[in-house]
């Protein structure tokens, strides 16, 4: 099981993941950290990797000033 981090999810990135989904990976979808963290809460055993995009939105959790306003939430939450 992969989990995708992005809040461009089901716009541009639908192809990438229907090639996952097509070698017979399971794909969860996250869009904000409130969303990644529950995903990684309620399936922690079962994910082998995670994709994530960088510039995200800080949502509820992520400081605005340490993520200089979303363009380094991704890595904010690699440090978490």
């Amino acid at each position: 099981m992969i989990l995708w981090v992005d809040d461009d999810i089901d716009l541009t990135l639908e192809p990438f993941i229907d090639e996952l989904e097509d070698e017979g990976y399971r794909v969860l979808r996250a869009r904000t950290p409130e969303e990644m963290w529950s995903s990684l809460q309620d399936n922690f055993q079962n994910i082998s990797g995670i994709i994530m995009d960088i510039m995200l939105p800080t949502g509820e959790s992520i400081d605005a000033n340490k993520s200089k306003m979303g363009i380094l939430t991704g890595l904010v939450l690699l440090e978490q």
